[in-house]
């Protein structure tokens, strides 16, 4: 009996339009696909959302710090040109202008030191590479599941293929942390504030 390719895909969602595996109904198919397939592929799932998540925070950390410290240096600006048209001889402006301008260098250093756009750069180029990861298995897995009758259990060469794709997908999880892991520790940096001589 000819396999529907259609039946491996679970139904869409109403606000969601992709497809997406039924991994349940491809391993009832052919169980030689489940086990470590399942496995790796739920850890690159979980390490993608992981990332995303992660990126949304560095990405708000980095906004919310920039805005602050632009938000404070337009507001010391208008706060020392109002001072030095209202008093022009209290000599407040110039004294104004030094304190907001050490708040924002004081901000600008914090900003460098928690270094939220590199920990953004570091998970969202991890968050893509589990996606593109995801991509690839699942199309090897539908391409192997297609090929073969229900209940059978899969030829020697494609066992092979499917094993030489499992090691590399373990490899590629392997280089994606190690790249993440050297980058990301990089962003954090000690608090410098470098005063004007």
């Amino acid at each position: 009996m000819p396999v529907t390719p259609r039946k491996f895909f679970k139904p869409k969602a109403k606000d969601d339009d992709r497809d997406r595996l039924n991994f349940d109904e491809i391993v009832e198919h052919c169980p030689d696909l489940g086990n470590r397939v399942i496995v790796i592929r739920s850890r690159v799932k979980d390490l993608r959302q992981k990332f995303q998540a992660d990126c949304k925070w560095a990405l708000k950390g980095f906004n919310t710090v920039t805005t602050a410290t632009i938000a404070i240096a337009i507001f010391g600006i208008f706060v020392g040109v109002v001072i030095a048209l209202v008093k022009p001889d209290a000599g407040l402006a110039a004294t104004v202008s030094v304190a907001f301008g050490a708040i924002v260098g004081i901000a600008g250093a914090g900003s460098k030191a928690f270094g939220w756009h590199k920990r953004y750069h570091a998970m969202f180029r991890a968050r893509w590479a589990m996606a593109s990861l995801e991509v690839y298995i699942d199309d090897l897995i539908y391409d192997l599941a297609v090929g073969v009758q229900k209940g059978a259990e899969l030829s020697v060469a494609d066992r092979e293929t499917l094993r030489k794709a499992a090691n590399s997908w373990l490899e590629q999880i392997d280089t994606t942390l190690k790249t993440f892991g050297d980058s990301y520790p990089t962003a954090i940096s000690p608090v410098e504030i470098r005063s004007k001589k």
